[in-house]
């Protein structure tokens, strides 16, 4: 009896701890620790979020698949224009309208080791460069009817690419 008594509780046990297991598999967001810092990665409902601060590390030979870049249009009308937060998350700049020589007025960014890249092509309907550039910052021109890449490097933006013909 005393056999049969520690078999059934050891089903018990081994079914309890499947049925864990499979709901912790199916429902909920995974909480991911990093290397035993404070920061969480989390997964769930098909994303996957990273804490402010937290960067996410492709190995060598790693990819991203599915990655989109995103476009701004920007018109301009004479006068500088300054990217919206939703416009400076943007890749690709294309600017219409008349630039007349003007810039656009992108974020500063703040932190070591970070940058970003912006693709900007001149579109304006005049025949003025648009530059991109901090607040009070120098920045690149990019010629009316030219395309290049620009990125951020600690102090202002500078130029990746020299400008190709569109």
């Amino acid at each position: 009896m005393k056999k049969a008594l520690s078999i059934f509780f050891a089903i018990l046990f081994l079914f309890a701890a499947g049925a864990l297991y499979a709901a912790d598999a199916t429902y909920g967001p995974k909480v991911y620790k990093t290397d035993g810092g404070d920061r969480e990665v989390v997964a769930s409902g098909g994303k996957i979020s990273v804490e402010s601060g937290g960067t996410i590390d492709v190995e060598s030979g790693g990819y991203i698949t599915g990655l989109s870049l995103k476009i701004a249009d920007i018109v301009m009308t004479g006068v500088d224009y300054t990217l919206s937060a939703a416009e400076a998350s943007c890749n690709i700049l294309v600017v219409t309208g008349s630039p007349s020589g003007q810039a656009i007025i992108a974020p500063s960014i703040t932190g070591t080791g970070v940058s970003r890249l912006y693709t900007v092509r001149n579109a304006g309907s005049d025949s003025g460069a648009v530059t991109l550039k901090k607040t009070a910052g120098t920045g690149v021109a990019v010629a009316a009817g030219n395309t290049a890449e620009v990125y951020w490097l600690s102090t202002d933006y500078v130029r990746k690419t020299a400008d190709a013909t569109h």
